[in-house]
């Protein structure tokens, strides 16, 4: 009994290391990045999607951030990504048509195909960038989206 006490007040500093860094209050993100879905470069970063959110890594010191539903993503299920490099924009598309621009730290949500009353899958296939122009190849056909309004 006694060198279970004491074996037991071994062990009661760990608890504390146990608990990490994170202060009362707060959360941290646990999403699975293992599948990743589709990558996508700028000059700076490199994106990758995963169903869960985009990690970006920098190319300048190797840092990684992510980015997800919790912090500004509008949707999940992330089907493909793009980069513009013309406008500087990464293009998000969700498997249900939902779309987000991220420029300069800043997310714009384009819910247009996702409201459609298209009876077919919304989801895009691929993301391509020509000058100021996004085209998304979709189960319905091609969408060309005009940056330069938004």
């Amino acid at each position: 009994m006694k060198k279970l006490l004491i074996i037991s007040w071994l062990f009661i500093p760990l608890i504390g290391l146990s608990q990490g860094n994170i202060p009362v209050g707060s959360w941290r993100t646990h999403f699975s990045y293992n599948n990743v879905v589709s990558i996508a470069q700028s000059n700076s970063n490199v994106y990758a999607a995963s169903n869960s959110g985009i990690f970006i890594i920098s190319k300048s010191d190797n840092s990684i951030t992510s980015l997800t539903k919790l912090n500004g993503l509008s949707d999940s299920g992330i089907a493909q990504i793009g980069f513009n490099e013309v406008t500087n924009t990464l293009v998000i598309a969700y498997k249900n048509g939902q779309l987000d621009l991220l420029h300069d730290n800043t997310i714009t949500s384009i819910p247009d195909i996702k409201l459609s009353n298209i009876l077919d899958s919304k989801i895009t296939h691929h993301v391509y960038s020509f000058n100021h122009y996004i085209y998304l190849s979709t189960d319905f056909g091609v969408v060309q989206i005009d940056t330069r309004g938004l």
